[in-house]
């Protein structure tokens, strides 16, 4: 779980100083290597965060 939450840390920061990317390219590029699980629980925390 501390990774994923890493994961959406770097994500945020990654939105905020490469503002060229989309956020679906940044999300991609960091549920790379993970599990189908993990990726579901990864796209629910920002879920929860967003809304």
């Amino acid at each position: 779980m501390d990774k994923l939450n890493e994961n959406i840390e770097k994500v945020i920061k990654a939105h905020f100083e490469e503002p060229d990317k989309t956020l679906k390219e940044i999300f991609e590029e960091f549920t790379e290597g993970l599990s189908e699980e993990e990726k579901a629980v990864f796209y629910k925390n920002i879920r929860k965060i967003v809304n």
